[in-house]
């Protein structure tokens, strides 16, 4: 008895499997002779493998040419797909973060703008920095809360359909759902902040004067 282990990939779930001695059933030599796994040292490697493709060819298979490949490379193989989606995804997020930001001072510019009328007239009626700052951000907060709430569930499905593929998978973590509004928050505080900061800071006489 051995313990299991995956010969078809994560991706596949692990079939009952038996072994045999190779002189156990003839028809096993001549049907299902696929390949031979060796252990060898990284010590005279190449020595080693010729001297496996001669024994192959007196004794083995002379109508067969030799060919050899590593496990690790046909492991790592295995994953290469997913290794690229990796990296294409952690593109695509960043790239598509970095337009949201630009996109978001560019909106919180025009957005402030059209109010600093408004906040000269808060500013004369004695609100202070932090209260005028609450005013102009506090509807970007709001957009953000209210797109996790419909967002979030999509991902959620999304990731669940993409884990499906695999026949051991792991569980969703959720702080990953908690952690991702509060860094968008934050990044919206920031950057709307900085405008609303610079908004308290201009001449009331400039937008008062004809009222």
């Amino acid at each position: 008895m051995i313990k299991d282990y995956h010969i078809n990939g994560f991706e596949k779930k692990i079939d009952p499997m038996f072994l045999m001695h190779w002189n156990t059933y003839n028809h096993m030599r001549d049907y299902n002779f696929r390949s031979i796994q060796f252990k060898v040292k990284s010590e005279n490697f190449s020595e080693t493998i010729a001297f496996i493709e001669d024994y192959w060819k007196k004794n083995i298979e002379q109508g067969y040419p030799f060919n050899y490949s590593f496990l690790d490379k046909q492991f790592q193989q295995t994953f290469a797909k997913y290794q690229q989606q990796k990296r294409m995804f952690l593109i695509l997020t960043l790239a598509v973060i970095f337009i949201s930001l630009l996109g978001l001072f560019a909106l919180a510019t025009l957005s402030i703008q059209q109010r600093l009328k408004e906040v000269a007239i808060r500013k004369t009626l004695g609100a202070s920095v932090k209260e005028i700052m609450f005013q102009l951000i506090k509807n970007f907060i709001q957009v953000v809360l209210i797109a996790s709430v419909f967002l979030i569930p999509i991902a959620y499905y999304f990731m669940r359909n993409w884990l499906d593929n695999f026949a051991y998978r792991i569980d969703i973590p959720w702080l990953s759902f908690i952690l991702a509004p509060i860094i968008l928050i934050v990044l919206v505080i920031a950057i709307v902040g900085l405008k609303a900061y610079k908004a308290t800071k201009i001449d009331l006489v400039k937008y008062l004067k004809f009222e």
